[in-house]
């Protein structure tokens, strides 16, 4: 099933794949039909959504943040995008990661539960 959600500038198209995965596509023109996407396990977008929520109610952020959790490593450099890298069992780097802006970030948090 794919979702749709649109900003003045900008598209994101949100699809749960059978395998597990969430691809994610990201047209930074509406006009303009390339895009960028990312296909990212269940468990990576849940624990996004839980660092990216709490990251939203701070007021004050040294740059570059760095959090690990269950499924990934999260690093921001600067506020505008997020560096994710997935994490085994026991806990080193299963893979080279995704690098996704703020604006997809804001809408897999704000509609994590229809996805």
């Amino acid at each position: 099933m794919k979702r749709e959600y649109s900003g003045s500038d900008y598209r994101v198209e949100i699809e749960r794949m059978k395998n597990g995965y969430i691809e994610i596509r990201y047209f930074e023109d509406v006009k303009n039909p390339s895009y960028l996407a990312w296909r990212l396990p269940e468990e990576v977008i849940d624990d996004i959504v839980t660092f990216w929520k709490s990251y939203k109610i701070k007021k004050t952020i040294c740059f570059p943040l760095i959090r690990k959790t269950t499924f990934c490593e999260i690093t921001m450099f600067t506020k505008e995008s997020v560096l994710l890298r997935e994490l085994d069992a026991l806990g080193r780097y299963r893979m080279s990661g995704w690098h996704l802006p703020n604006v997809v970030m804001d809408i897999i948090s704000e509609r994590h539960g229809e996805l």
